[in-house]
């Protein structure tokens, strides 16, 4: 079978349609998305203020719940992607659904990442790479946080790149993001959380595809 080129145009296009049809569904769960996390955010800024001890203890709890949020966030989205109705309550899925699980993926991804970068900057950002749909994988089927991890790097072998096109596509959105001071993030951030859940499925095609050939 014929293996299809990549396209980002066309998945941006395509996520413009798909936001269209989700109105208001899709800018409500952004916009408590984006508000919780600058909640969390609002916190470490005044931990800071008291002491350094107590903002590494809140910032790490709020990377983890920070993190919790997005696993939630990418559901809802990803079910939107596939032309699905997205609910509020996908937002504290990550809490409610197998949350130990969540947590352990959540802690495995920070530590691999930390050390990649650690060891040396470029392992790290191909790592980054790698990983970029683990909390996508582990939403499918369930999986379990070694399948989660194990097929994100499986799916993005050779795509790194690919990925990387798409996030420098992106940098004038984000810009645009800080400087109307995050009130554009309410259009911006479900758009490219939509492309991002469109190359997700693309790619998940592609291996398909390759699989069945």
């Amino acid at each position: 079978m014929e293996i299809m080129d990549f396209d980002l145009l066309s998945m941006k296009q395509r996520a413009k349609m798909i936001m269209k049809g989700a109105v208001p569904n899709i800018f409500v769960i952004s916009l408590i998305f984006i508000g919780l996390i600058s909640g969390i955010h609002i916190c470490e800024g005044f931990a800071l203020r008291q002491n350094v001890t107590l903002f590494f203890i809140v910032y790490i709890f709020g990377t983890v719940l920070t993190e919790l949020c997005v696993i939630g966030y990418v559901f809802g989205i990803l079910k939107i992607s596939r032309e699905k109705e997205g609910e509020l309550t996908d937002l504290f899925c990550a809490f409610s659904e197998n949350p130990m699980r969540n947590i352990l993926v959540v802690f495995v991804k920070i530590v691999v990442l930390w050390i990649g970068y650690t060891l040396c900057v470029i392992p790290g950002i191909i790592l980054f790479y790698r990983l970029r749909f683990v909390y996508y994988e582990l939403l499918e089927e369930n999986k379990s946080v070694r399948k989660a991890f194990a097929d994100s790097m499986s799916l993005m072998k050779g795509h790194c790149m690919e990925l990387f096109k798409i996030d420098l596509f992106f940098i004038g959105w984000h810009i645009l993001n800080i400087v109307t001071l995050g009130i554009a993030g309410i259009y911006v951030k479900p758009l490219i959380t939509i492309t991002y859940a469109e190359y997700y499925d693309y790619l998940k095609g592609q291996k398909e595809i390759f699989n069945m050939g």
